[in-house]
């Protein structure tokens, strides 16, 4: 591949430096004629799951798409490594006859029978939506469907409702405009409990200890994706990206 010439100047002039994977990335600057300059880390992560969206469609397994009023794709203009992510793309919403807007990707392959660790990327452009929804669930397999769900408040707050009903509303919010490294360990049983990572930082108001958060029948589900319940507000279309998504039964981190 030949780049072109203003690039190989640039690049010629620049000193190497450290990048941390924690940075945002925007490979829609970053990328000329293909070249991948921070490639997805899913070949070498060493876990039970590691996508990094780089194929030209979704695979099944062990993906499950749904969509409902929008539409869930490949995206090749933004990603946080590798050249492509998933984008969820909900539809405007300009009446209130149809409350429901709900794009998501859903795994049932790959669950661990004890901690499960889900880690990700995620882009979320401003405004935040005017309504809460949901952005990770760990459910029941069977309908209909309860379990663990975290959701995103219309002020951008992390809010944990727990297959009980039981809510746990955070003050840390969720960043906007730009790439945030999120990892959701949910440890199963009676005696369990939730955590949550930002940024490779604990958010110490998620943490729940001693707590069965997951569904009697245990966890057979995961999900991700941008889904409006119930709500009545209306709203235009928006767009969330994900990307390196992992499930593993130990903790992840932001690094791999």
């Amino acid at each position: 591949m030949r780049l072109a010439i203003p690039l190989l100047l640039t690049l010629a002039a620049c000193k190497p430096t450290a990048q941390s994977l924690l940075d945002p990335i925007d490979t829609r600057v970053q990328v000329d004629a293909g070249a991948d300059l921070l490639p997805s880390l899913c070949s070498i992560a060493n876990v039970a799951l590691c996508d990094g969206f780089e194929g030209d469609v979704l695979a099944y397994p062990p993906w499950l798409v749904v969509a409902h009023a929008g539409a869930v794709d490949i995206d090749r203009l933004r990603a946080y490594r590798g050249l492509r992510s998933i984008r969820f793309h909900t539809d405007p919403m300009p009446d209130t006859v149809e409350p429901r807007r709900h794009t998501e990707l859903t795994e049932v392959d790959t669950i661990p029978p004890s901690l499960v660790a889900l880690r990700f990327f995620v882009y979320l452009p401003s405004p935040t939506p005017v309504a809460g929804w949901r952005l990770a669930s760990m459910l029941d397999r069977a309908d209909p469907n309860v379990g663990a769900m975290l959701f995103v408040t219309p002020e951008g707050r992390f809010d944990l409702v727990g297959a009980a009903g039981d809510e746990h509303l955070s003050s840390t919010t969720l960043p906007l405009d730009r790439w945030a490294c999120l990892e959701w360990r949910l440890t199963r049983g009676p005696t369990g409990g939730s955590r949550l990572f930002l940024d490779g930082q604990e958010i110490p108001d998620l943490t729940l200890t001693n707590t069965r958060v997951e569904p009697p029948a245990g966890v057979g589900l995961l999900g991700v994706g941008l889904a409006f319940f119930g709500n009545a507000n209306l709203q235009p279309a928006y767009d969330l990206w994900v990307d390196e998504l992992i499930v593993d039964p130990a903790p992840i981190g932001c690094s791999r």
